[in-house]
């Protein structure tokens, strides 16, 4: 497929998504990631000078300290011996089955606004998408010798932006990564607050390696006993 200004993707299917909707975008050599529900506020800024950040956007305002709106920082990472490729962030998306019957969806799925839906992984299972810049003049398949019919960022330097996804079955690590993140939203408190009738998404940052992960949980009321009081 050919390059876009912009590239919208999700998991799952019009009417229900097990991500939110995503936007990827670039300003010349600068790119940048963002959700439909908090990209106003916070964004993933992978910038041409190879400082990368998670920070609250300049509208937002948010200053952790004085002068600083950076949640997190890392740098671009070197390719690894014999690649000429490197990972910017990747997005984990993991199905369970205590939440599969909720149906969400965002108003980025309207018909003015073009989303690459990406197949929902099996219960138990899940999706891993991660942003991949291939050096400067190369196509994924120089790159990574793999074929894509999705679509790419092409910025001003020629370098593109591919997101590509893959496929795993949840490990201990997941299972460790879902209930923290659970435990730390207070999913629980707020289900009961709002008499059951609440929904979304839930996404934190897991730091393994030299690259970040943005981390997302869907969820939503449920009789199953992970949401319920113990």
């Amino acid at each position: 497929m050919p390059s876009r200004k912009v590239i919208r993707l999700a998991v799952g299917e019009v009417g229900n998504q097990l991500s939110p909707t995503y936007r990827i975008w670039n300003n010349r050599n600068d790119v940048y990631l963002g959700d439909r529900m908090t990209a106003q506020f916070f964004k993933v800024s992978l910038h041409e000078s190879g400082v990368w950040t998670m920070a609250a956007t300049s509208d937002f305002g948010l200053e952790l300290q004085p002068g600083n709106r950076r949640l997190k920082t890392w740098y671009r990472p070197p390719p690894d011996p014999g690649q000429t490729w490197v990972s910017g962030t990747n997005i984990a998306v993991p199905r369970i089955p205590q939440v599969d019957h909720i149906k969400i969806t965002d108003c980025h799925t309207g018909k003015h606004k073009e989303v690459d839906w990406i197949p929902a992984p099996e219960i138990g299972t899940k999706v891993v998408i991660s942003l991949i810049l291939p050096a400067q003049g190369q196509s994924l398949a120089d790159a990574m010798d793999v074929e894509t019919d999705g679509h790419y960022l092409e910025l001003d330097n020629e370098q593109r932006v591919y997101p590509i996804c893959g496929y795993s079955l949840l490990d201990r690590v997941d299972h460790e990564n879902i209930a923290r993140i659970l435990a730390d939203s207070k999913a629980r408190e707020w289900i009961r607050t709002n008499n059951n009738d609440v929904f979304g998404f839930l996404t934190s940052w897991m730091r393994g390696g030299l690259v970040p992960c943005l981390y997302v949980v869907k969820w939503g009321a449920t009789p199953n006993p992970l949401f319920g009081q113990r």
